[in-house]
């Protein structure tokens, strides 16, 4: 049997299988298929369900933001959108293709992750963090340090740092005139 998957997985997107997701939220990837003449999507040790139509592509995502993936599908012939248990829409007209995410290929100069560690580098191909950013990163809302799990609005720290810079040229000022005097 474990010399059946490596053909399964090479001929996914040729035969119609699902791309991979994690739809029982375990963090892994599951083994799943969509058989599209039936709409069928099984997942193995999980689910069978039926979604989707003949010439329909799957597009598992989070679509709801609760880190699980859901079933869903594209229909290139109406640009309709059908996400299971979240929503059906249009969005896209005859013979688009739905970009998902999944499957989708970054610059490892961009953007990295480490399939070992799990590591993500911006701008970097080793990140040696969880998240290593090579280069100058904008957060605009909180920092969280890891000791002790404070968080810090990133304008109060300017604010203080600001006034501790006011703080030591005053010091510097005085000191200079001391020395002058």
């Amino acid at each position: 049997m474990k010399m059946m998957l490596g053909p399964m997985i090479a001929l996914s997107w040729i035969v119609g299988l699902a791309p991979a997701a994690d739809f029982n939220g375990d963090g892994r990837d599951d083994a799943a298929v969509f058989r599209p003449a039936t709409g069928m999507w099984a997942i193995r040790d999980f689910t069978v369900a039926y979604l989707g139509t003949a010439g329909d592509s799957p597009v598992p995502g989070d679509y709801d933001g609760d880190r699980v993936a859901e079933m869903a599908t594209f229909s290139p012939a109406d640009g309709l959108w059908s996400i299971m248990g979240v929503s059906r829409f249009y969005f896209g007209s005859l013979g688009d293709v739905a970009l998902t995410g999944v499957g989708q290929t970054y610059d490892p100069h961009q953007f990295f992750v480490n399939p070992v560690s799990g590591f993500v580098g911006i701008g970097t191909e080793t990140p040696e963090e969880r998240l290593d950013v090579n280069g100058a990163a904008l957060a605009d809302d909180y920092l969280y340090f890891a000791q002790g799990g404070e968080k810090a609005s990133l304008v109060g720290m300017v604010e203080m740092l600001q006034e501790e810079i006011k703080a030591l040229k005053q010091e510097i000022a005085s000191l200079k005139s001391q020395r002058d005097g």
